[in-house]
């Protein structure tokens, strides 16, 4: 072909002028239209119309405009109705109290001091019991149904300072065992599937209302967390205890009374042993007492009845402690600012888990031992060992191996 002159490709036209345009046209980006004012009216409404869409929750953005602002409005604070007096922590003195001793404990009684509506509010505003803050702080310096055991078997001349730490402390507890939060995960049910049903049946109009703290009037340094608070129209009122034990999770009533270490005996009745101390404190307080133990396959309520050895013993006992160890511990805080030394010159020992708990515990009769008292649950344990001494782990295997060094 003549007259076709050699070109680079990009520079050769392959459209005429008409096709060109009419792709140039159609890639050209689309006019947009003029945006219109909106009218002060117009705006408003949709502001209206916003806020009716979004209800309940509204964009905070709308708190910016007048005509919708007020529906921002901050609440007032709500004041509880039920004022509760000051828990015991507030009976600090510090070093100012060694100046005048007999004061001091004169104003402390009289502070302890509680009447009936005192008593009847701390008990409602208490009923979330572990997730309630007043909870803790009027829990704290009352020797509660929790610890009466450890009060009970403690020195009286040298006691647990870890016991006397933890009955005067207001802070959450942070001992987390799988054997401990089972047991919290199952209680609700328990109360709902075998409480009510079962306690019911043996009693006249008869209601299970949850329960906070109750604080014996007139001994206010003992008070109770039953799990449930009872009434009826037969008995009056009482507490009910709940028992899900991890350990035997996976039988039946009847084959845990035949364990050794089972709450209940063969005749389904609770067994006169620690167990039973919750209890005991609980009627102390409320009378009456059911304690009811809940397994994934059944459950069982027992009523339990005032225990006269334990009263005539745990009375005095409590009174003396209250006097002589856990009233200067309110007053001073020896124990827990570290002033106050054990009988070897260091801070008495706690647990190996370090928790501040007030769960059973079991000392280690060694004098050399590092902490001394044990938790229950940390050295697997479920009952009071028979034998009047008791060693941890790392105390009897190192008296072991004492006996050997002198043997050879």
């Amino acid at each position: 072909m003549k007259g076709v002159q050699p070109a680079r490709v990009a520079d050769i036209n392959f459209y005429g002028d008409k096709p060109k345009e009419k792709v140039v046209a159609n890639n050209a980006p689309a006019r947009r239209a003029d945006p219109q004012p909106v009218s002060s009216d117009g705006f408003e409404d949709f502001l209206v119309s916003l806020l009716a869409a979004s209800n309940p929750v509204m964009p905070v953005g709308l708190s910016l405009f007048g005509s919708t602002s007020s529906n921002f409005a901050p609440k007032k604070a709500v004041v509880p109705s039920q004022k509760v007096p000051p828990g015991l922590r507030s009976l600090y003195r510090g070093v100012e109290g060694f100046k005048s001793l007999d004061k001091v404990y004169s104003a402390a009684t009289q502070t302890m001091k509680l009447d009936h509506k005192d008593v009847e509010r701390i008990g409602n505003v208490t009923k979330l019991q572990s997730k309630s803050l007043v909870w803790y702080e009027q829990r704290a310096g009352r020797i509660t149904s929790s610890v009466s055991h450890s009060v009970l078997r403690t020195s009286t001349t040298k006691p647990s300072q870890y016991l006397i730490k933890s009955i005067c402390c207001d802070r959450p507890s942070k001992l987390k065992t799988t054997a401990i939060m089972w047991g919290n995960e199952h209680e609700q049910v328990a109360r709902q599937q075998d409480a009510e049903g079962a306690v019911s049946s043996a009693h006249s109009d008869l209601k299970v209302n949850n329960c906070g703290l109750l604080i014996k009037r007139e001994q206010p340094f003992l008070a109770a967390s039953p799990d449930a608070l009872l009434a009826c129209s037969c008995h009056g009122m009482g507490a009910l205890e709940i028992k899900c034990p991890f350990k035997f999770c996976e039988m039946s009533v009847e084959q845990m009374c035949k364990e050794k270490d089972s709450c209940l005996d063969q005749n389904l009745e609770l067994k006169e042993s620690p167990v039973l101390h919750p209890n005991a404190t609980s009627m102390c307080v409320t009378g009456a007492s059911h304690f009811l133990v809940w397994l994934p396959t059944a459950g069982h309520v027992c009523s339990v009845f005032p225990h006269q050895e334990y009263a005539l013993t745990s009375g005095p006992a409590s009174t003396a402690f209250r006097e002589g160890h856990i009233r200067p511990e309110l007053l001073f805080r020896k124990v827990e600012l570290g002033t106050e030394q054990s009988e070897h010159g260091n801070k008495q020992g706690h647990c190996s888990c370090g928790s501040a708990d007030s769960v059973p515990m079991l000392g280690c009769d060694d004098k050399k031992c590092t902490h001394q008292w044990f938790h229950w649950a940390c050295v697997g344990i479920t009952k009071e060992p028979r034998s009047k001494t008791w060693y941890c782990d790392k105390c009897k295997s190192s008296n072991t191996k004492r006996k050997r060094q002198r043997r050879q």
